[in-house]
């Protein structure tokens, strides 16, 4: 039979070599080393459908509005809602980076049917929005420091085979 107890705290184990590497950056603000993290979800439901709420524009230090932006041109999501993003901002977690690419810069005097802003993000997919519209020279990261990380270990036991194993006799 087994037993709920908080009685036992399970920790990780210290970070070593490209673990311990990723925290290359110090500030020299006594908080210590930290890594950045790209502020837009990566990996698993990444997409702006599978979090409606943490798709939203966030202020580049040149005043443009930036979105998430899948790397296949698809409307991605932020990490983080709107207020964490902004507990993030106030203390000074966020680093922005310019991406690299060219983006074409957009002149108001050559287009007389200006779009409309959009201000119902809610409305907005891949399928009827124009993603060139949505993309922006910069990238938001968060720092995350590296006092008190460690590693989770991914097995406790190594006596006994895993649940996705046959074992045969």
């Amino acid at each position: 039979m087994l037993f709920k107890t908080s009685n036992f705290q399970l920790k990780g184990i210290p970070l070593k070599g490209k673990d311990l590497n990723r925290f290359n950056n110090d500030d020299e603000d006594g908080k210590g080393k930290y890594a950045l993290l790209q502020l837009r979800k990566t990996g698993n439901a990444d997409r702006k459908e599978d979090r409606e709420g943490m798709f939203f524009p966030i202020t580049a230090p040149d005043g443009s509005q930036v979105f998430p932006i899948g790397p296949t041109d698809y409307l991605s999501r932020w990490r983080t809602g709107k207020d964490k993003f902004q507990k993030f901002l106030d203390e000074g977690l966020i680093v922005w980076k310019e991406n690299g690419e060219d983006i074409e810069e957009f002149d108001d005097e050559d287009d007389e049917n200006e779009d409309e802003e959009i201000t119902d993000f809610s409305s907005v997919t891949n399928e009827n929005v124009d993603i060139s519209k949505f993309k922006s020279k910069w990238k938001p990261y968060v720092k995350y420091y590296l006092s008190d990380r460690t590693k989770q270990v991914s097995n406790l036991w190594t006596d006994i085979d895993g649940n996705k194993k046959e074992v045969s006799n």
